[in-house]
């Protein structure tokens, strides 16, 4: 098992010398030094608390009830700006490219725990899923 793990550790390093690995780390480093995107960020995650907080208290009387539409239209104004961030939504595709690559490791993986070649070269290892498990010889979805 220390052999396989270690071999699970080289193949993450070799992952993050991959292009794909390369674009999404610089992305993220420059989300995270984005002083407005991160206060956005910040404030977002101030007014999930603070709903929470307003809505465990039950019925709120006219002040706070106020206060939570108040939250609520600011919540809603500031996240959808952030989904609409044109680095947000880079640092996602990025993201989302990392993540079928992964599941394509991982469908090699189930490939082999189910007894099938993993060097065999056949297109369902590198599908992400579609919904449906009719092609599927994984066994198991691991999309």
């Amino acid at each position: 098992m220390e052999k396989l793990l270690f071999k699970a550790r080289e193949l993450a390093k070799e992952m993050q010398g991959t292009e794909e690995y390369k674009n999404f780390f610089r992305i993220k480093q420059e989300n995270d030094s984005n002083a407005e995107l991160q206060e956005k960020i910040n404030r977002v995650s101030l007014l999930e608390i603070n709903i929470k907080q307003l809505s465990t208290k039950g019925a709120l009387e006219e002040s706070k009830q106020i206060k939570m539409d108040n939250y609520l239209k600011e919540y809603t104004k500031t996240r959808e700006e952030l989904l609409n961030d044109k680095n947000i939504l880079l640092y996602n595709q990025t993201r989302q490219t990392l993540e079928a690559i992964l599941t394509q490791i991982n469908n090699i993986f189930l490939y082999a725990i189910n007894g099938d070649d993993p060097m065999a070269d056949d297109e369902n290892l590198f599908k992400t899923s579609s919904g449906g498990c009719g092609g599927c010889k994984s066994g198991g979805c691991g999309k």
